[in-house]
């Protein structure tokens, strides 16, 4: 089927665009942005098969919030697997963190991140969340993760807290980006290049370096059918794959070297620098 999608102007006011989602079917966009003339920021949603606006969420962020002095965006958005709600991260410094059922506007989980990490841990000045998506095998979860914070996170009540950490993956890390590979695993990059694989939000199952021999940050993760391509510094490309029996492996008790054995759940396939010129 032929795109009909076309590039246009959002706004005339639109300054700039700091985050895009979109649906899993590939049919809804979201574009958050800020605008010259209030300083507030918006959401704006797009049908790509029709190629039109479906609606823009009123000012989300308003302008004179008394935390901040920068400029008020989203960092981050997502949307649910069925595009029903979308989360969205600010960058206010009182860490404001929503989701919406977009389409009536309509906030159904929310709260100050800053709030609930120094409700369990005062010592929380040193985290900086920049990431955000939405749990696809339970919609009430979303998993945030940035500077020294990887956890998810679960609506109660309406407000959205902390769960326990989750064993193996380590709160003293920068976190540049995550992902999900189907419904199962999550995977996190750091600036140090680590890999983290994370099975059913439960525990971290494998731990390894991004690019093989080659240590550099992790600046990008993107989920494909079956596998990843990282993407980092200095032009670092490496390509990930899922073995077909990966969650049974990663279940299995093992006898030896366990890490040995969860290596064949995911399997470092290349190091695709070399088409920028790079080095293996």
């Amino acid at each position: 089927m032929q795109s009909k999608m076309l590039c246009e102007k959002i706004d005339d006011q639109l300054e700039t665009l700091t985050a895009f989602a979109i649906s899993a079917n590939r049919q809804c966009l979201a574009i958050a942005c800020t605008h010259r003339n209030d300083k507030s920021a918006y959401i704006y949603f797009y049908d790509t098969i029709q190629a039109k606006r479906l609606k823009r969420m009123p000012k989300i962020i308003h302008e004179g919030s008394p935390t901040d002095n920068e400029g008020r965006h989203f960092t981050s958005i997502a949307f649910s697997p069925e595009a029903k709600h979308i989360a969205a991260l600010t960058n206010l410094q009182d860490g404001n963190v929503r989701v919406y059922e977009w389409r009536k506007d309509r906030v159904i989980a929310a709260s100050s991140w800053v709030t609930e990490i120094k409700r369990e841990n005062k010592e929380y000045s040193n985290v900086e969340l920049t990431k955000i998506t939405i749990d696809p095998a339970n919609k009430d979860q979303v998993v945030m993760s940035g500077r020294n914070h990887a956890r998810v996170w679960r609506s109660q009540g309406g407000v959205l807290r902390p769960l326990p950490k989750i064993p193996g993956l380590e709160q003293t890390n920068n976190y540049t980006d995550h992902a999900w590979i189907e419904n199962t695993w999550t995977i996190f990059g750091t600036d140090t290049g680590e890999l983290f694989f994370i099975l059913e939000s439960k525990q971290c199952v494998i731990k390894s370096n991004a690019f093989g021999a080659i240590t550099e940050s992790v600046s990008c993760i993107y989920p494909y059918y079956r596998g990843l391509v990282i993407g980092g510094n200095n032009g670092q490309i490496s390509l990930w794959k899922k073995k077909d029996n990966a969650e049974e492996v990663a279940k299995k008790e093992f006898v030896g070297d366990r890490d040995v054995h969860l290596k064949l759940a995911f399997r470092f396939e290349r190091n695709l620098s070399k088409f920028l010129g790079k080095r293996e």
